[in-house]
């Protein structure tokens, strides 16, 4: 559970592939029940009050 809650804190990282492509990386993320991906994801798709708006692909996630 720390390190779970540790990767929330870490910096987000930016993935310069599709969309299609990382929706499928996260979606296998989500799906393999693993707490540390799915803590991976949620850093990732989360956006800061500064950062614009989330895509609706992104939301569905």
């Amino acid at each position: 559970l720390k390190e779970a809650l540790d990767t929330l804190t870490q910096k987000t990282k930016v993935k310069r592939t599709m969309w299609s492509r990382r929706a499928q990386e996260y979606e296998a993320k989500i799906n393999s029940g693993d707490l540390i991906s799915i803590a991976e994801v949620v850093r990732d798709l989360h956006r800061g009050e500064d950062q614009p708006e989330q895509s609706y692909s992104e939301r569905q996630l």
